[in-house]
């Protein structure tokens, strides 16, 4: 199964987890260090979790080593997509319409995404777009 999990997702739940917590975001970052599912990334994904690791939030939750720790493994587990398919005017905001690209051209299963008003989406050419405690029902409904 291939998915592309929003900025707001990934960043989140690396840190959740690493924190200790089981918040919905976590347990798919715990999912994919199980090799549960193949995560597809993009340049333009990567140059978003980079710019949330360095706000003061999650440097406050996490020390530099750490993060680095868990920048190493998420690289080590992505495959990097490159944007081939434009995608225009599906989600409310033209910077989700580049994150959805971005799962169509890597083929992707699903998009999970904890905005609301981008999982109105559904369903785009082939990938479902869920929240984080849907994407774990479907995953453990294939288990």
């Amino acid at each position: 199964m291939r998915v592309l999990l929003d900025t707001n997702v990934l960043a989140v739940g690396m840190v959740e987890h690493a924190l200790g917590l089981n918040s919905p975001s976590a347990l798919i970052w715990q999912q994919l260090q199980l090799e549960e599912f193949t995560l597809l990334i993009s340049a333009h994904l990567l140059q978003e979790l980079e710019h949330a690791w360095s706000t003061t939030w999650f440097r406050n939750r996490l020390p530099p080593d750490k993060m680095d720790r868990l920048r190493t493994l998420l690289l080590s587990r992505a495959m990097m997509v490159e944007i081939t398919q434009e995608v225009r005017g599906i989600a409310s905001h033209w910077q989700d319409d580049l994150v959805l690209a971005a799962a169509v051209s890597g083929n992707a299963d699903y998009l999970v995404t904890r905005d609301k008003e981008f999982r109105l989406v559904g369903e785009y050419s082939g990938v479902k777009v869920r929240t984080p405690a849907e994407f774990l029902i479907e995953l453990d409904a294939v288990e």
